[in-house]
């Protein structure tokens, strides 16, 4: 079940191929990284809560109304943490 969207699209992260290399790149495996971080950021001002407690607030803090070509029946909630480290 998809609860949000993140970031995942023209995304530049580090490369392997020196200390300077990026790579640009799109999808789920540039998309979830961050929502770990979000989840990183709110466990660590949440410490102990438990999963549910955890989706609830990630996706509560979504932002709604900002995803486009979405795909139906897909949420128009776009990850945002300004809130999650509070």
């Amino acid at each position: 079940m998809l609860d949000l969207f993140a970031p995942g699209v023209s995304i530049t992260s580090a490369w392997r191929t020196n200390n300077t290399a990026t790579y640009t790149g799109s999808g789920t495996s540039f998309s979830a990284p961050h929502v770990a971080g979000a989840v990183a950021l709110y466990l660590a001002a949440h410490r102990g809560m438990i999963v549910t407690s955890v989706n609830t607030a990630t996706v509560g803090a979504a932002t709604s109304g900002g995803v486009t070509n979405r795909g139906s029946g897909s949420p128009n909630r776009l990850l945002h943490t300004a809130t999650l480290a509070s």
